[in-house]
């Protein structure tokens, strides 16, 4: 399988409803060792101190997204990094569990 990359839309906490505020994010699938792996990828994200939080605590994050296309997804994420060595410029990247 051909990695799969998309461009994100919208991206929401799946409990809450709460929207996160990013400036750009991909929708990476690819197939590892038979099994479908997903990442995502934002940048500029205005809640990074959740998701650091999230990442430190080793929780998981529930959420939905919609991709440019309008394709909706819901799926539960590690956090895998949280790169503040910029505010302006912050990235956050989750992979599926």
């Amino acid at each position: 399988m051909a990695a799969i990359d998309k461009e994100l839309k919208d991206v929401y906490m799946k409990q809450s409803g709460e929207p996160i505020r990013f400036a750009h994010g991909t929708y990476v699938v690819t197939q590892v060792d038979g099994k479908r792996h997903c990442e995502l990828t934002l940048h500029n994200v205005e809640q990074q101190e959740m998701f650091d939080e999230r990442k430190e605590e080793d929780k998981p994050v529930e959420m939905t997204f919609t991709t440019q296309e309008n394709e909706s997804h819901e799926m539960t994420f590690k956090v895998k990094t949280v790169n503040r060595f910029n505010e302006q410029r912050n990235v956050v990247e989750l992979e599926n569990l």
